[in-house]
């Protein structure tokens, strides 16, 4: 299975440049090139990457200034400099202010070179072992099927935004998949995903679910206690079947995301939460809006980058790859050896 890791490549020199996007590209990797310093940090506040490799000596913005920059902005991924003029006091300061690795030209020693794909190797392993943990799929089952590749392009659009996203789609297709790889490659994905299903938390428990209550709110609040919202801060809010929402806590969610500030239950505190929002909902929100069911102003803030998922339906050409993988998953967690199926089976699609 090939690695889908974004790596950002910083070196002037073509010729070593091209040396390391050739080793990295055989390894399986996605590599952005770029050769000046100043075009690299505005690459890397356009999206975002899991490994950068950087000259320290560049025009217009050297290495480590590119990454003490991207650290402040909170956009920095792991970073290797490598140089041909190094010192070890560079290379001591860069590893305190936390760079990865400092490596030193020529790279002419298979195991400095060696030294490159290891790191690249571990770092992106981090990462994808971070998604199995959240029970994310690897990228060609979660994208099986052409229907889902304009899906792939969108999340990789908005994925290091501070966007709020809204996903449609019919019950079943992995809406929440999709919201957890927008965090996942997102810069935010060090802090908290919060999930919370609209659907499934009676109506006169959903207020406290979401904002929390005080001491003394309510009989039976006999400690404070703190809603999603503020679980969330750093990170993503998950609302799934937002659809479900009643009209008077439509209401309060507006305010939030025009505000960005809430009270809970009880509470005469504004509380900030820094939370990027995802809504999923498989109902016709606009049909909802006409039924007077749903608000047409929060809509309008949810609907800011909107995501179709497609169903299974659509995605026949990718349903062999999607069986074999829960087939081994679900084999593996009942302790079966099942490594595949009929052939028969799948002329049933």
């Amino acid at each position: 299975m090939k690695n889908k890791a974004n790596i950002l490549v910083i070196e002037d020199d073509h010729t070593f440049r091209s040396l390391i996007v050739t080793i990295l590209e055989d390894e399986g990797y996605n590599v952005v090139e770029e050769q000046d310093g100043k075009k690299a940090l505005e690459t890397l506040r356009k999206r975002s990457f899991d490994l950068v490799i950087s000259d320290l000596r560049l025009p217009s913005l050297d290495g480590l200034a590119i990454y003490r920059q991207a650290k402040s902005e909170g956009i920095v991924p792991p970073f290797i400099l490598i140089t041909a003029f190094g010192t070890v006091e560079e290379a001591v300061s860069a590893i305190k202010d936390g760079v990865t690795d400092f490596l030193t030209k020529p790279l002419k020693d298979p195991d400095t070179l060696r030294a490159i794909e290891n790191r690249v190797r571990e770092t992106t392993l981090s990462l994808f072992k971070e998604q199995e943990l959240a029970g994310i799929p690897p990228d060609e089952v979660l994208f099986a099927g052409s229907a889902m590749s304009e899906v792939r392009k969108l999340i990789e659009k908005v994925a290091n935004t501070p966007t709020t996203v809204l996903i449609t789609g019919e019950s079943g297709t992995g809406k929440e998949l999709i919201a957890k790889i927008i965090h996942f490659r997102s810069e935010r994905h060090k802090g908290p995903f919060v999930a919370i299903n609209c659907a499934a938390i009676p109506e006169n428990l959903m207020e406290s679910e979401l904002f929390g209550y005080e001491k003394g709110a309510f009989t039976g609040a006999t400690q404070s206690k703190p809603g999603k919202f503020e679980l969330a801060d750093g990170g993503t809010f998950f609302l799934d079947e937002i659809g479900e929402l009643n009209l008077s806590l439509q209401a309060k969610l507006l305010r939030f995301l025009q505000e960005r500030t809430f009270e809970r239950i009880g509470g005469q505190r504004q509380i900030q939460s820094d939370v990027r929002i995802i809504a999923a909902t498989n109902r016709n929100l606009t049909a909802e809006i006409q039924e007077k069911r749903f608000r047409e102003d929060l809509y309008y803030r949810l609907n800011v980058f909107p995501i179709h998922i497609p169903s299974l339906r659509e995605r026949i050409d990718g349903l062999r790859l999607i069986v074999d993988y829960l087939v081994v998953k679900i084999a593996k967690q009942i302790g079966k050896n099942i490594i595949s199926v009929d052939s028969e089976v799948y002329l049933a699609f």
